[in-house]
């Protein structure tokens, strides 16, 4: 026994339509995604211009107008960084304990906070 298979026509106008609530569903999502990558532009922008002042002289910080990039790029900054008589791995090291110190506490008082109301008033 033979099977077939029957396709249905649809018209030109059905199409169109379908293709409209086809992207009516989509706009929220394309739009969504654009904001958020709007946004993901605009939270680099300051990162990417941390980095290019570093890499810059400092006299050429202070031009106006700015320049997104370095006339001339100076890597010999960071080294300079790690050979000055400022401790900067101390100051991250205590950043870092400062934060983990934090967020442990946070952690660790969150849930007893959340449950301990719970228990004693069924102790009652």
């Amino acid at each position: 026994m033979a099977t077939s298979t029957q396709t249905r026509k649809i018209s030109k106008t059905q199409q169109r339509t379908w293709r409209k609530v086809i992207n009516l569903y989509q706009l929220p999502d394309i739009m969504a995604a654009i904001l958020l990558a709007v946004g993901a532009i605009f939270m680099a922008l300051p990162f990417l211009w941390m980095f290019s002042t570093s890499l810059r002289p400092s006299a050429e910080s202070y031009k106006l107008p700015p320049a997104w990039l370095p006339t001339e790029w100076h890597f010999e900054n960071y080294q300079a960084v790690f050979q000055s008589s400022v401790p900067i791995l101390t100051f991250a090291f205590n950043s870092a304990k400062v934060t983990n110190t934090g967020s442990s506490r946070s952690v660790t008082v969150t849930p007893v906070s959340v449950v301990s109301p719970v228990f004693f008033t069924s102790m009652v």
